[in-house]
């Protein structure tokens, strides 16, 4: 459903091995200019000046540090056993950081520039002015990573939940010193949580407070986190899984490491825990009762601004609801043809697309042996695409992807389903994160196309390909731009349609459509709440009634838009824009036209804003016309 971005980093200058196809790139651009060693200092100059800055930036990460396997060298000391600063002076200091680094590349001339180092300023430009794009209000959290919520903290997002599964996914055990570290994040949750309870004060004290339901579940998660003995906690059970992981160890014995945990999980962890949910349930008086962030202070202006930044356009909220509302016209009557087709006729789209979710052939029991079958189902479906790749795709990324359940603490509000990236050096898969909380919310026909999006040639597909470009700047393997990185993944369940993944499966093809619906009704919903001051009963009854969704993932969804306005719109504009462009590319070049010298294109210079992409595919396609 979404990338979960952390920030991260990896260490400058690592070589990567080359994938086929990856080599320099195209250098009949038109930006191109004659190699003299003036033009080659100057690229060379303007590259290094960017992933200087890249590093100015990801220095006030630890976290990002351990992610992507840099190096203390890079990192200007040690970092292993710290963790990310989220008061308001780290905030200041992030914001400062990226305005300095957007006017030190601004100042660059172009002139003379070849196409990497022109595409490498535009791009690194172009990531931190989405990032400063709060600063339009003076509250909020400024984040070069691209984080999609102007709040610091929120039922889905922040260091509550982020420090818990960077532990858990992130921080790798293979000796005392790993496990030395472990015990020092542990130790340092109480100061990073006391920072970000000052930056919710803050933001409260400029009358910027979550709306009343994301701080109910906020605190319930709080609570919940707390509840039971520290050895039962999932920060201790992780680690003790992971020592007795290890074939070889030669640190302190296990069961010292593990007392050590439980005291600081026990005299450290919990009180910072629970000091944060009084905090929060002191605010409940305060909050806001509506769940668009116009309601907020100088709320239109910061969402005209966050439209810009995460859907990447310069469409108005009025005319994203209207497309929306086109969308969800048109892949209605789509889905209404099929499913007249198989004798599911009377009521509406939605209503039929409701009791097909509750057809025992398409569910999955809520127990545990029905989480274990949908598992098995799901990887059963990464392997049937797996297979039809290469129909596609010059290109495959190297690393593996892998699925697993998103933590169990953190399912009352997480999202359906996220995807988090591997390390540059390989040393994980890329994970697909799935809730599991209630089976119910999966119906058999809606997960293939979450395969897609989440995986392969999803998410993961395209950021495993950027990683692996050996000769491409860093500030490009890792760039994150909401409206690409979301659009390739929807417009990547219709490439998995177009292969046939669905073969003579009419109920299948209808949930690829009730994906892209989802989508479409994100466009109505997220203007709905933000522009046009919807109710978020009146976004959650829209959402059900137009696309059948069982109502559990329904809420979560409407009040995930609530506190993360304008990240929903890059899904279904990122996917209209990869279409435009290859309806163009095809049109143009007739059959000539090779899709999968197109996936290479817009795949292996990384994430680019979309005028960026535009550009590129344009000047491809003049380069294949002369030929």
């Amino acid at each position: 459903m979404f990338r979960m971005n952390f920030v991260k980093s990896a260490i400058a200058g690592v070589v990567l091995l080359a994938l086929p196809g990856c080599g320099a790139e195209d250098s009949n651009n038109a930006n191109d200019v004659p190699d003299s060693r003036e033009a080659m200092d100057a690229s060379a100059s303007a590259i290094a000046a960017a992933e200087e800055v890249t590093r100015s930036l990801f220095r006030l990460s630890p976290q990002s540090a351990t992610s992507y396997g840099f190096s203390e060298e890079y990192m200007g000391g040690a970092f292993a056993s710290k963790l990310d600063d989220h008061s308001p002076a780290a905030a200041a200091l992030a914001r400062q950081t990226a305005q300095d680094g957007l006017a030190r590349l601004q100042a660059i001339s172009r002139d003379g520039l070849n196409e990497q180092a022109t595409l490498t300023l535009s791009v690194s430009m172009a990531r931190l002015d989405n990032a400063l794009s709060i600063t339009v209000v003076d509250y909020g959290n400024v984040n070069p990573s691209g984080t999609y919520s102007p709040y610091v903290m929120t039922q889905l997002s922040g260091p509550h939940i982020n420090i818990p599964n960077f532990l858990d996914s992130r921080h790798v055990i293979n000796n005392d010193a790993d496990a030395s570290s472990y015990i020092g994040r542990l130790g340092a949750i109480e100061e990073t949580l006391a920072g970000l309870e000052a930056s919710v004060r803050r933001d409260a004290g400029k009358g910027f407070i979550l709306p009343r339901f994301a701080i109910v579940r906020i605190v319930t998660m709080l609570d919940d986190f707390t509840a039971g003995p520290a050895t039962g906690h999932p920060l201790y059970m992780g680690l003790k899984t992971k020592l007795a992981a290890l074939s070889e160890y030669d640190g302190l014995p296990g069961e010292t490491v593990l007392s050590m945990a439980e005291a600081t999980i026990a005299d450290s962890v919990y009180p910072a825990y629970r000091s944060l949910s009084r905090l929060m349930t002191s605010l409940l008086p305060r909050a806001q009762t509506h769940a668009g962030v116009w309601a907020q202070p100088d709320g239109e202006k910061l969402y005209a601004a966050l439209v810009k930044a995460m859907g990447d356009t310069d469409m108005t909220p009025d005319e994203i609801h209207d497309l929306g509302l086109s969308e969800v016209a048109r892949l209605q009557g789509e889905m209404d043809v099929i499913l007249d087709a198989q004798g599911i006729t009377g009521g509406t789209v939605g209503e039929r697309m409701a009791a097909l979710g509750e057809d025992p052939r398409y569910t999955f029991a809520n127990t545990k042996e029905g989480r274990a079958e949908l598992m098995a189902y799901l990887n059963g479906e990464l392997s049937k695409i797996n297979a039809l790749l290469p129909q596609a795709f010059a290109t495959l990324p190297p690393q593996p992807v892998v699925i697993r359940r998103i933590p169990e603490y953190a399912e009352a509000s997480a999202p359906g389903g996220y995807y988090e990236d591997p390390p540059l050096d390989g040393s994980r898969p890329g994970t697909f994160f799935i809730n599991l909380l209630d089976t119910s919310i999966w119906p058999r026909f809606d997960l293939p196309s979450l395969v897609h999006h989440e995986s392969n040639p999803g998410h993961h597909f395209q950021i495993s390909l950027a990683l692996n470009v050996q000769d491409m700047p860093l500030s490009r393997r890792i760039s994150f731009f909401n409206s690409y990185v979301e659009g390739w993944a929807l417009y990547s369940e219709l490439v998995a349609a177009e292969l046939g993944v669905y073969g003579d499966d009419p109920i299948g093809k209808l949930g690829q459509l009730k994906s892209e619906l989802y989508r479409a009704v994100r466009l109505v919903v997220d203007t709905g709440m933000h522009k046009k001051r919807w109710t978020r009963q009146q976004a959650i009854d829209y959402f059900h009634d137009n696309t059948g969704t069982h109502m559990t993932d329904v809420i979560i969804e409407i009040e995930r838009y609530s506190v993360w306005p304008g990240q929903a719109l890059g899904y279904k504009l990122g996917q209209l824009k990869f279409l435009e462009l290859r309806a163009r590319a095809r049109t143009a070049l007739g059959d000539d036209f090779d899709m999968r010298a197109f996936h290479d294109l817009v795949l292996l210079a990384g994430a680019l804003p979309m005028t960026v992409l535009e550009a590129r595919v344009d000047a491809w396609i003049a380069t294949e016309q002369k030929h």
